[in-house]
C-alpha cells in the first residue's frame, strides 16, 4: 500500500484511520459512478431549444 498516498487521502477526507479513508473513498467512487450513469441517462433526453409560446391561461416561465 502506498503510505504517502494513504496519508494524503486521509488529510483530504478529514479522517484518521485507514479503514475510514478506504470506506469513504469507496463510497465516493460508487456515488460518482451513480452520478455519471444519471447524467448519461439525461443526455439522451431531447430538449426543445425553440419552445412554442405558452397557451392561454398558462404562466410563461
Amino acid at each position: 500500500m502506498d503510505t504517502e498516498l494513504l496519508a494524503a487521502a486521509k488529510g483530504i477526507l478529514g479522517v484518521r484511520t485507514t479503514k475510514d479513508a478506504i470506506n469513504q473513498a469507496l463510497g465516493d467512487i460508487v456515488k460518482r459512478q451513480v452520478q455519471l450513469e444519471a447524467l448519461a441517462a439525461l443526455s439522451g433526453i431531447e430538449v426543445d431549444v425553440d419552445p412554442q409560446p405558452a397557451g392561454p391561461g398558462t404562466i410563461d416561465a
